[in-house]
């Protein structure tokens, strides 16, 4: 596991344990401080008007893309979750060849946002909130797991309670609707179809927010790129990618559906693969052509305005390498 997914799942298992076990805590023992946690959520910091979370979420977008989908959004990773069971299920050969190059569904996914925000700003809020993938997560975990941890929870009283033991005390289940269970268990069932069939194919044709941050992301500064000049267009790295939004014929990613996962830098055997800071309208954007291969470290000092005393390098064609940045073609841009 390379170290950016590590970080990136990391992050994100804190992520999902806390707004998990918020949504099960069925006897009010985790503090109330955990709620602020949950307001990092797009939707419910638009609806409370939380300026501060908003402009976070905006910078966090603009500098890495659709980080948020799999890192702090829940129903995200609980997708990832439900890709990793079904991995662990499939044989090794077909577990390899999981995913694919998918077409872009842009006229499904832009008319679902678009309706979306058109009914929010005329007052109907109903939409927006049953698309929420913040809202969903909590509604499964309410209503499905959340009882079915009651239900345990009862069964182990009343064994316990027979012996004696009256540590655990059984608690009713009265917080659910069967009108609620229903649609909770409809949604689930979706969710899990289109999982299995595409990976994240919710997150880049039904969900709003994911299809919102994918318009951001086309700004990002920092982005996974193929180098054409290392890619052999085998595709290793289109079958690990559960977004399917590498096209490895010609060479491009699909940025709007990339969700920085990062699962596909490991997978090339050239390193053909990197994790970029790519200029906004640099000429490499516009004419599709690799970036220029900043690593990281180079890329943080090209921010803070110390690039221009940087060396780079580059290979003529001679096979020998210049230094100097007045004459390189990355500073000339």
């Amino acid at each position: 596991m390379n170290k950016l997914k590590y970080i990136r799942v990391s992050i994100a298992s804190v992520f999902f344990v806390v707004i998990g076990l918020f949504f099960l805590d069925f006897l009010d023992i985790l503090p109330l401080q955990l709620h602020s946690i949950l307001h990092i959520q797009w939707i419910p910091a638009l609806l409370y008007g939380n300026v501060l979370i908003i402009l976070f979420l905006l910078l966090l977008s603009l500098l890495f893309g659709r980080i948020f989908c799999s890192t702090v959004c829940p129903l995200g990773i609980f997708q990832d979750i439900l890709i990793r069971v079904e991995n662990l299920l499939l044989k090794k050969k077909k577990r390899k060849l999981r995913y694919k190059y998918r077409n872009p569904s842009n006229i499904l996914r832009y008319s679902i946002l678009l309706v979306t925000l058109a009914t929010y700003v005329f007052g109907f809020s109903a939409l927006l909130v049953w698309l929420d993938p913040y809202s969903n997560f909590g509604r499964i975990v309410s209503n499905i797991f959340r009882p079915a941890v009651i239900w345990i929870n009862n069964l182990l009283a009343g064994t316990m309670n027979a012996v004696g033991v009256y540590s655990v005390f059984e608690v009713p289940i009265n917080t659910v609707s069967l009108l609620g269970v229903v649609a909770s268990a409809l949604f689930l069932a979706l969710l899990v179809i289109m999982t299995v069939y595409g990976g994240r194919l919710y997150c880049n044709t039904i969900c709003p927010v994911g299809t919102g941050l994918g318009l951001l992301s086309r700004f990002s500064l920092f982005k996974v790129r193929i180098d054409k000049s290392v890619c052999t267009s085998c595709g290793l790295c289109a079958m690990v990618c559960k977004s399917e939004c590498i096209d490895s014929k010609v060479k491009e990613i699909d940025e709007s559906r990339c969700i920085s996962c990062y699962n596909c830098l490991d997978s090339c055997k050239k390193g053909g693969l990197q994790f970029q800071y790519v200029p906004l309208f640099s000429k490499s954007e516009r004419s599709g052509s690799p970036a220029p291969a900043y690593t990281i470290s180079r890329s943080l000092w090209s921010i803070s305005g110390i690039a221009k005393a940087t060396t780079c390098s580059r290979s003529t064609s001679a096979g020998l390498l210049t230094r100097c940045w007045r004459r390189c073609h990355i500073w000339k841009r």
